[in-house]
């Protein structure tokens, strides 16, 4: 039986347990594209082509396992505790398998930023769960997932209320409400 908390503390608390349990299932050196790294990338161009190579693997491995009749949850697992590389859509397959263990309700969601009146292609984009949605929330409209939804991202480290957790992501991602435009989605798994 999954279960959805009525509480913005209890959400935060739940999230909480749930990242430092993930952290602690995982190998030392767990290498993702954080904060850390996403800074890093942007100063040498080389780091950045190391950890692609190996996000890539990783991404590889999980296609290899799906076809092989692994879920996802599964296919994730496996080709992060091979590789010890995941980027932010692996890492929110990992604590939505997590939450999902202890009956948590859970989405994963995807940020995306494109340039006003430009292509399709985003221009940056994060991927987390989301706990605590009210029970009419649109996952394409964030100020309809209730005062009690919490954003739980591996990524960044980040438990809190979706609303700050998005503003920190904006500012993040340099998005600018004039130039950009932010889409959300459900990543079905």
């Amino acid at each position: 039986m999954q279960v959805s908390f009525s509480s913005l503390n209890d959400n935060i608390h739940a999230g909480r347990m749930v990242l430092k349990d993930v952290k602690s299932t995982y190998p030392k050196g767990f290498i993702s594209n954080s904060r850390y790294e996403t800074f890093s990338t942007r100063v040498n161009p080389e780091i950045k082509r190391k950890l692609e190579i190996k996000i890539d693997k990783t991404r590889d491995i999980v296609d290899m396992k799906k076809r092989c009749g692994y879920d996802i949850y599964d296919a994730v697992d496996f080709a992060v505790r091979k590789t010890h590389t995941a980027n932010c859509g692996e890492q929110a397959v990992l604590v939505s398998d997590s939450l999902n263990k202890k009956g948590i309700l859970n989405k994963i969601v995807s940020m995306e930023v494109y340039k006003n009146n430009a292509s399709n292609f985003p221009l940056n984009g994060h991927s987390f769960c989301v706990i605590g949605l009210d029970d009419a929330a649109d996952i394409s409209k964030p100020e309809t997932w209730g005062n009690d939804a919490v954003i739980v991202d591996l990524w960044s480290n980040t438990v809190a209320q979706a609303r700050k957790a998005i503003s920190f992501f904006s500012d993040f991602m340099h998005v600018d409400k004039k130039q950009n435009k932010v889409i959300f989605h459900s990543v079905f798994l």
